[in-house]
């Protein structure tokens, strides 16, 4: 006897117990990737612009470091918004990329100047006469966010839960870092334009001013957490004119205001970046140490 597999008997088999979709496709949409290729060369263009001027504006910084952490906000969830089954996974995509390009966009902000860094003391070390700092800068923070995003849509809507076991010890430590003080918690997480600018007259100190605040013991949990990150990454900072003028400025404020929120350290970071734009040209002024 020829024995024939059930069929429609209604018993709910492996075949009829699926998970609703939540994607609809896996591939990227057609124009991603030449757009993609044209909002690099927009990026390259765009820090080569930053990098040719003796002296950088407040705005332009603005304008450059959010249109471009929003860049790589958009290409990071574009595929999965694209491939949602539906307008209600479409806006979960959207705003699950979102929260979490606000809370990556300190974080973000630090690590692609930190990675600059780097680029400047290879560029010193060549002994080129101009550093590379701001396409460097912001491809790194276009290529975080990227990442950021993307890597939330992999969780929200492919439901790739293995990466929560890495994403929830780092979101829960760049929540820390992101938002240290009650004056944190706003929509956007940099208003710099909207403070007055106080320009330092010189990098000091030429010194990690970390490990004595902290040893004071006088900070909430957040603006430790924050103080050892500055700690450790002073001294992973190489020793090249604009990075070390970077970091020195950096230091003198968070000396001068060590309890800060995380807007003022945004702020600092700023400062030291206008204060060390000579330094890209290789100014005879900037250290060198």
């Amino acid at each position: 006897m020829r024995i024939t597999p059930l069929e429609n008997s209604g018993a709910p088999g492996p075949s009829t117990m699926i998970r609703p979709a939540t994607v609809t496709a896996t591939r990227r949409p057609r124009a991603y990737w030449p757009s993609l290729g044209i909002l690099i060369l927009l990026i390259v263009i765009g820090g080569l612009y930053l990098n040719r001027k003796w002296e950088l504006s407040i705005i332009e910084l603005y304008v450059t470091f959010y249109a471009t952490s929003i860049a790589g906000l958009a290409f990071g969830i574009w595929p999965f918004v694209s491939a949602a089954a539906g307008s209600r996974w479409r806006a979960i995509a959207l705003v699950a990329g979102t929260i979490v390009w606000r809370i990556a966009y300190f974080p973000v902000f630090v690590l692609a100047g930190w990675v600059a860094t780097w680029f400047d003391w290879l560029s010193y070390s060549a002994d080129l006469p101009v550093a590379g700092i701001y396409p460097v800068f912001l491809l790194a923070s276009f290529t975080m966010h990227l990442a950021v995003a993307s890597v939330s849509g992999l969780i929200v809507l492919r439901r790739l839960w293995a990466l929560l076991i890495p994403g929830i010890p780092l979101l829960a430590l760049a929540i820390l870092v992101s938002f240290n003080r009650p004056a944190d918690f706003r929509i956007l997480p940099d208003y710099t334009i909207a403070r007055e600018l106080d320009l330092p007259t010189q990098a000091v100190p030429e010194r990690n001013v970390y490990a004595g605040l902290l040893a004071s013991g006088q900070y909430n949990p957040a603006q430790q957490i924050l103080l050892y990150s500055g700690l450790i990454l002073y001294e992973l900072i190489p020793a090249a004119p604009w990075s070390s003028t970077v970091k020195y400025v950096i230091a003198q404020g968070v000396l001068e205001n060590p309890s800060g929120s995380t807007a003022d350290r945004i702020y600092e970071h700023y400062l030291a970046y206008l204060v060390a734009q000579p330094c890209v040209r290789r100014d005879d002024t900037c250290p060198r140490r």
